[in-house]
């Protein structure tokens, strides 16, 4: 090995120990570690007070009357009539579809009806005429045949029967006195004679009269019976009158109405009507657009009679009941509160519905407020608190300080610098506050969450 070579080589050597004792110097100097924060705890104190578990929830300002519209069938809207928020009447039109056709209809029906009307308006007119002249004429042929019974010449006809026998009495008087002296010559020219031919024709004269009379009573009995007869034709005609107008017209009258009727109907099928006096609140209709039938296209409520109404899940509304007393507050008077009270609940929790009929049913919890005298404004929103519970002078920790797991309450406590679980029971359960019934008592500290 020449000497240059074994230079390199301890050379090299001495560069390698030196590099060795840099890194063991370097691995001796030890890293400093930092002192580990500890999380400052929060410690709570049980305390002494009124716990109370509350249900907030927010109402909305509603109308008590609301009416759903909706066209009865499907089509296109020819004409809107009204705008959103415009107060409309009872009966007003709030839409309607093309139906041409329809109305052409319905006005050719009219006319036809009042043809008919017209008609029959004229023949109860003209009913009513012949009635009062047909009561007159009865009450005529009445007094006819009254006054001729008056004439009745029964009385005659004895008057003359007896004036017939007075005669043959006087005759058969003056016939005995003729008798008398019959024998004697010239009987003839007496007086007796004379007596004779006088009775005897004032016999046959009496006779001539009551034949007469007897005629005259004939001919009474006949006009009586005629008299009856027109009497009781006057009473037929009256009770046909009083049957009232020809019942064809009458037919034909209601014939005429049904089918007005029927295409009214039609043409309220491709109309919506106000059914209440209010504003509208919804309008979602256009004129040229296509509308399906029985599909709300405008809501009008009655803005004079106002509520307040809230849509609670079932959790909400086991916690609640009819008559419950409510704080709500309002807005619209500068945050004040006022007493309310719950009025309605839906299905099955109050009466506003029934099983059979739950797709139907309200389902909105009402309330309204103790004050009727305080003015509501439609679409407002009021702040509603109900108390379900209350305890005071309860012993209570904030819900911070209360720890649960599969069931089980409990808290942490600081026992000679260790903590420690103590199982509590717990009961009115607030937003803010927690009561507790056992396990710790007033003046304990525990630690927070």
């Amino acid at each position: 090995m020449t000497r240059k070579l074994r230079t390199l080589i301890l050379i090299a050597f001495a560069g390698l120990l030196m590099a060795g004792c840099q890194t063991a110097q370097e691995q001796a100097t030890p890293t400093p570690i930092p002192t580990p924060i500890v999380a400052e705890q929060t410690l709570y104190t049980v305390q002494r007070g009124t716990v109370q578990k509350l249900l907030k929830f927010n109402a909305r300002v509603s109308p008590i009357v609301e009416e759903e519209l909706a066209f009865k069938a499907g089509g296109y809207v020819s004409k809107v009539h009204v705008e959103r928020n415009q107060s409309v009447l009872a009966g007003d039109v709030i839409a309607e579809l093309e139906m041409e056709g329809a109305l052409n209809s319905e006005a050719q029906a009219q006319v036809a009806l009042e043809k008919v009307q017209l008609s029959l308006e004229q023949a109860q007119q003209s009913l009513e005429r012949q009635l009062t002249e047909s009561k007159v004429n009865l009450e005529a042929k009445e007094i006819q045949l009254a006054k001729k019974k008056l004439q009745d010449p029964a009385l005659d006809v004895q008057a003359a029967a007896h004036r017939v026998t007075l005669a043959d009495a006087a005759r058969g008087d003056a016939q005995a006195a003729y008798d008398r002296i019959a024998w004697q010559p010239g009987v003839e020219a007496t007086r007796a004679a004379r007596n004779l031919q006088d009775a005897t024709i004032n016999w046959q004269l009496a006779k001539i009269a009551y034949a007469k009379a007897l005629e005259a009573k004939e001919a009474f009995d006949y006009d009586v019976q005629l008299l009856e007869k027109d009497l009781e034709l006057a009473k037929l005609k009256h009770s046909y009158l009083e049957q009232g107008v020809d019942q064809n017209l009458v037919k034909a009258v209601e014939q005429a109405q049904l089918s007005l009727d029927r295409l009214q109907g039609q043409v309220a099928q491709n109309r919506i009507l106000s059914p209440i006096d209010g504003i509208v609140t919804t309008l979602a209709v256009t004129e040229g657009r296509a509308v399906e039938a029985f599909k709300t296209v405008a809501i009008v409520a009655d803005q004079t009679n106002l509520e307040l109404a809230v849509q609670l899940s079932d959790a909400e509304m086991q916690n609640l009941e009819v008559e419950m007393p409510v704080t709500v507050t309002l807005a619209t008077y500068a945050g004040r509160a006022f007493p309310a009270k719950i009025i309605e609940m839906p299905y099955p929790y109050g009466q506003g519905g029934s099983q059979s009929k739950l797709d139907k049913a309200d389902q909105f919890t009402h309330l309204a407020l103790n004050d009727t005298s305080i003015e509501l404004r439609m679409g407002d929103v009021a702040a509603c608190t109900v108390l379900l519970e209350e305890e005071k002078e309860a012993l209570w920790l904030p819900p911070a300080a209360v720890r649960s797991f599969e069931g089980r309450n409990f808290v942490v406590v600081d026992q000679e610098g260790r903590q420690r679980r103590i199982d509590i029971k717990v009961g009115i359960v607030g937003e803010e506050r927690i009561q507790i019934l056992e396990g710790l008592e007033g003046g304990q500290s525990v630690i927070g969450q």
